[in-house]
């Protein structure tokens, strides 16, 4: 057995039958777009079966390039729609006479987006990077992990595709969810672990985020009501 796939061993060395591999590390002969698109669709759409072809000692770079990508499409998103809404409020100013307002309008705010376009995708990328060395942390101490820190990390990276759509107001809460199924899945597969290490590693940095964010609340009221 290979994840949920029965390999045998004589197909495996008269090479009819690939261990491992998924179209994003196939992207010199698919194209890199369609290694992204086929990647991702597999990714989202067929978890288990995708991650029982992800090689669990290849290298963390290529997931890492996989992300970013990813997360590039956040960055087109917020540059497009600043474009669009700059251009709208820089014409509707200067319809009312005023030409040289209405272009530093739409200069200041086509950097705002700009801003939210590069700090969205690296602020993702740092809370996946962060949170995976917590859950691998988290994992290790409860007796799993034996897949090591790379097969980890390129759990969380090839998940994190479903983060473009991070940067979209409204769909956060939504993206959290699903990358954290994927992120579960991952982990059962390319650690052979049962469901509640997985879980439980998987909750771990957002049960400490969570903690952070009520100690934080409790000490700013207890400085404002004067009991501290």
């Amino acid at each position: 057995m290979l994840g949920n796939r029965r390999v045998c061993i004589t197909c495996v060395q008269d090479r009819r039958v690939k261990l491992y591999g998924i179209p994003w590390e196939e992207r010199r002969s698919l194209g890199i777009l369609t290694a992204w698109f086929r990647t991702t669709a597999d990714s989202w759409l067929r978890p288990q079966s995708f991650y029982s072809r992800i090689d669990p000692g290849g290298l963390v770079g290529e997931a890492m390039l996989y992300m970013i990508l990813s997360l590039a499409w956040i960055s087109l998103f917020w540059l497009g729609l600043g474009l669009v809404a700059s251009l709208l409020v820089g014409a509707a100013v200067m319809l009312d006479g005023g030409a040289a307002d209405g272009g530093a309008i739409a200069g200041v705010m086509l950097a705002v987006f700009a801003f939210y376009g590069v700090l969205i995708p690296i602020g993702n990328l740092i809370f996946v990077l962060i949170s995976t060395l917590l859950s691998h942390l988290v994992l290790r101490l409860l007796g799993g992990g034996a897949g090591g820190l790379g097969a980890s990390m390129r759990t969380t990276l090839y998940s994190g595709g479903i983060y473009m759509f991070n940067g979209v107001p409204c769909l956060n809460y939504i993206v959290w969810v699903w990358w954290s199924i994927l992120h579960v899945i991952g982990f059962m597969t390319l650690h052979d672990e049962p469901p509640l290490r997985p879980i439980l590693a998987v909750l771990a940095p957002f049960a400490l985020c969570c903690g952070c964010a009520i100690g934080y609340y409790i000490f700013m009221l207890s400085i404002t009501s004067g009991n501290f």
